[in-house]
């Protein structure tokens, strides 16, 4: 539930003009740098991923 007010008042703090108290940076970089964020974390996670194995136990065999 506070993803979206926090990602939106740290949005506008960027994008918004210097005068208006803001970075000043703009749109573009500013989904270009979320978009380069989000690729890099996709493709650590994807990675480092821990691939689990399954073993399975086979009784010995009692024919003789």
């Amino acid at each position: 539930m506070l993803t979206r007010p926090l990602g939106a008042v740290a949005e506008n703090s960027v994008e918004k003009p210097v005068a208006l108290g803001g970075l000043g940076v703009g749109t573009a970089i500013t989904s270009t740098a979320l978009l380069v964020v989000l690729v890099v974390l996709v493709g650590y996670q994807t990675r480092t991923e821990r691939r689990q194995t399954r073993t399975v136990e086979v009784a010995p065999s009692t024919v003789e």
